[in-house]
């Protein structure tokens, strides 16, 4: 499988970093909510980067990408707040598409 990373969605990452600010003060998990907002990062590297074409090949769909990707929230959260960059998230979602386990778990035929 031969996915690159991507360049950086910077706006999107100030657009999550700006509602993170907004709604630090709320008495829920506003860190996973602001992640997954809009399924934007997740749309991101499927459509905009072309991952599709490549995970489709390997058996993953839109909602099997989702849900394997929604393991990573915590690393997510800790790159909308600087404390991850860029490319260690992408390196960790990449090798993680690659473990042959991951793969059986979250591809499971029937």
């Amino acid at each position: 499988m031969s996915l690159s990373i991507p360049p950086e969605p910077l706006d999107l990452k100030r657009l999550l970093k700006e509602f993170m600010r907004k709604y630090a003060s709320e008495n829920w998990d506003v860190g996973s909510f602001i992640a997954w907002f809009g399924n934007k990062l997740p749309a991101y590297l499927w459509t905009k980067c072309n991952w599709k074409s490549t995970l489709m090949k390997e058996g993953w769909t839109w909602q099997s990408f989702l849900k394997f990707l929604s393991r990573r929230t915590d690393d997510i959260i800790k790159w909308v707040n600087d404390e991850l960059n860029w490319e260690q998230l992408v390196n960790k979602i990449i090798s993680d598409l690659k473990s042959p386990t991951i793969k059986r778990i979250y591809l499971r035929r029937g």
